[in-house]
């Protein structure tokens, strides 16, 4: 889940993977599916999901560097909570990642923070 500087209701962008986002090796891309936002509180949350939906349970935060659309991708730069900075880019396939629809997740450099470089 990702919360976009973008959306004034602090919703969060999620993206069902086939693996976790942080350990997609660069240069490699994964195949993803676009679930609803979901709601700013699933940040902290970890516990079981109502009708017996399952279990939520964080595995690793981080923060948004940069987040920019470009046509119909977007390009995201992650600041994950073991220091390393990912870069990744995530495409719907001729559109921006739909609600419903599959989207691939590509992954860029990954790298230490530059200084200077400031959070969102």
């Amino acid at each position: 889940m990702l919360q976009s500087p973008d959306d004034p209701s602090g919703k969060l962008v999620s993206i069902r993977l086939e693996t976790r986002l942080e350990s997609i090796e660069n240069g490699a891309s994964i195949h993803g599916f676009r679930l609803d936002n979901h709601r700013s509180a699933y940040l902290d949350y970890e516990g079981p999901v109502s009708n017996n939906r399952g279990h939520v349970h964080r595995l690793e935060q981080g923060s948004i560097v940069q987040w920019v659309c470009n046509g119909d991708e977007w390009w995201i730069t992650l600041k994950w909570s073991t220091t390393a900075v990912q870069e990744i880019r995530v495409s719907g396939g001729g559109s921006l990642p739909q609600i419903g629809c599959p989207c691939l997740v590509y992954a860029g450099a990954s790298s230490e923070p530059e200084p200077g470089v400031s959070e969102r």
